[in-house]
């Protein structure tokens, strides 16, 4: 038996400082398009503009329970798929998380490319 679903794949993504200089990041959930995030207050490693979560690499490992020494090593060696379930789920309201080396009060310029897609998957066996 054939399974029709949705299916996602993030291209590619970055996030740029108010002075148009690439940062470090790493996105976690579902993002398209080009837009602005205005930060205005950090807490804690935190802060949230729009449907944006970013956090600082510092909270990442707090919440992720991990030990990336910065940004780029989190990006060629990302937690397990579960791990990010996880990671999402603690912050349902949120549906893109950003993790950036350190959080600021700026303008962030958010570009990503994505794509949605009809896949299939084959069911070899139901009990």
């Amino acid at each position: 038996e054939k399974e029709k679903f949705q299916n996602y794949r993030l291209l590619w993504a970055r996030v740029l400082d108010e002075n148009g200089a690439v940062l470090p990041s790493w996105f976690l959930g579902t993002c398209g398009g080009s837009f602005d995030a205005e930060v205005k207050n950090v807490s804690g490693g935190y802060a949230f503009a729009e449907n944006v979560l970013f956090m600082d690499l510092w909270q990442f490992n707090k919440t992720a329970k991990h030990a990336y020494k910065s940004v780029k090593e989190l990006i060629f060696s990302p937690p397990t798929l579960k791990e990010q379930k996880n990671i999402c789920a603690k912050f349902s309201n949120y549906p893109l998380i950003i993790v950036v080396p350190s959080v600021k009060k700026m303008t962030y310029k958010i570009q990503a490319h994505s794509i949605f897609y009809e896949d299939v998957r084959e069911v070899l066996a139901t009990f």
